[in-house]
């Protein structure tokens, strides 16, 4: 009963079946400049939330899980935009749901995919920071907090770093090669 058996735990991980799931419609965009347009799709699978994106053959070449934290989660934007004439970024605005157990509590996350020199090999996901809060005690005070989020060239390298500003506070989010940031 201490030791368990590594091997049979992987294989139970690698079929786990997916009872529930549901897909959105393919969304046509050309990510990578080339013929033909890859689709973002997104995906409910028992519950969990994913985005993917599929190759003009309708192959699935990537795939992120969203965390969601409650009720009526769901991605509800997405913004294409180039940091630099290499690399590109989907920002994806991600609603984590609600909770409302005790208290109302519901909350949002940025995720960042980037790919460089339009090579769709290099897809790569990060979960950015969180940008929206908003939350209502049982005494009935109500707090939302809002988000601002900007591209600029802050130290003048080229390249655009993603500003994400809630309230007070500020975050400043630089790409490094290879689907790496480093924030401050």
């Amino acid at each position: 009963m201490l030791s368990r058996d590594k091997k049979k735990e992987q294989i139970q991980k690698k079929k786990k079946r997916v009872l529930w799931k549901f897909s959105s419609p393919f969304y046509d965009v050309d990510l990578d400049e080339k013929s033909g347009d890859e689709s973002l799709v997104i995906e409910k699978k028992d519950g969990e939330d994913w985005f993917s994106i599929f190759n003009l053959y309708k192959e699935k070449i990537f795939s992120l899980k969203l965390n969601s934290r409650g009720k009526k989660s769901r991605l509800f934007r997405v913004s294409l935009r180039k940091m630099s004439p290499y690399v590109k970024v989907l920002i994806l605005y991600y609603y984590k749901g609600f909770t409302d157990y005790i208290n109302f509590e519901g909350s949002g996350q940025f995720y960042f995919i980037t790919w460089e020199n339009n090579n769709l090999k290099t897809l790569s996901g990060y979960p950015g920071p969180p940008f929206w809060l908003e939350s209502e005690k049982r005494n009935g005070f109500y707090f939302r907090r809002h988000y601002k989020l900007s591209l600029f060239d802050f130290d003048g390298d080229g390249q655009k770093e993603i500003l994400v500003k809630h309230g007070p506070i500020s975050k400043i989010y630089f790409y490094r090669k290879k689907g790496k940031w480093l924030h401050y």
